[in-house]
């Protein structure tokens, strides 16, 4: 492989880092209390605070189930929400959670995990990790 070959596949990997979403994401653990977070893959970072390798605060108070996501083009703004979001109150949260706030709420039609208001937004998420109902809202 030449030297020009290397730096190019590098520049990919980058470049697909930076179009890579992210997302901030809430779970309810099973004390009741809620968690937030940030990660570029949900389903397996549910996986990983369910088998308790996850965040050290939800490894004793499992098993955790998703009440709400939000997608953002990059790291550094999803970082920027989760520091706005932990300073809340508990209450203010679960508004956030909540389904059909203000028109950009996506919800399952039914417990069974159904098709959402807006496909492009839908997350299919297992019944068994979702008790409560999974909101989801993009931000730029």
């Amino acid at each position: 492989m030449s030297p020009g070959e290397a730096g190019t596949s590098r520049r990919i990997g980058e470049i697909r880092k930076k179009s890579q979403p992210w997302y901030v994401y809430l779970v309810r653990c099973a004390d009741d209390t809620i968690y937030t977070g940030i990660t570029n893959n949900v389903s397996a970072r549910i996986e990983k605070h369910n088998n308790g390798s996850g965040a050290k605060y939800t490894s004793t108070r499992g098993p955790v189930a998703l009440i709400y996501q939000e997608k953002h083009t990059d790291q550094g703004s999803a970082l920027k929400r989760e520091t706005q979001i932990k300073r809340w109150s508990r209450a203010r949260k679960l508004k956030l959670s909540e389904p059909g706030r203000r028109g950009r709420v996506s919800r399952p039609e039914d417990a069974r995990g159904g098709e959402t208001a807006y496909p492009e937004r839908s997350v299919k998420v297992p019944l068994q990790l979702t008790p409560y109902p999974v909101v989801q809202r993009s931000r730029p």
